[in-house]
């Protein structure tokens, strides 16, 4: 999903789209933190900031690649979560999503 710069995390972080890539955390367990963009759609699982994308982290914990752009990673539609219309990205990126569930 396309994000509207600024989005503003839940941890107080405003990311801007003009800062220098950063990472929020160097603990390899850091699952993200989420926040809302311009058009108040949900950024969830944010770890960081490539310099033009959000960095995401993808749910499963299998997956091989973990941390990647929002945009490259999870797909540009997002998903609706509610009858209000508000949109959300995907918690698991497009490889993942198109596995089977673990345990199964």
């Amino acid at each position: 999903m396309r994000a509207a710069f600024p989005i503003t995390l839940d941890n107080g972080l405003v990311v801007r789209g003009t800062e220098e890539p950063f990472m929020i955390s160097d603990d390899p367990d850091f699952d993200g933190v989420s926040g809302s963009d311009a058009n108040g759609d949900r950024a969830t699982h944010i770890v960081g900031f490539d310099g033009v994308d959000l960095l995401k982290k993808c749910t499963r914990s299998d997956c091989e690649n973990p941390v990647q752009p929002r945009e490259a990673g999870f797909g540009s539609n997002g998903r609706c979560t509610s009858r209000s219309g508000m949109r959300r990205d995907q918690a698991q990126c497009i490889i993942c999503r198109g596995r089977p569930r673990q345990g199964r």
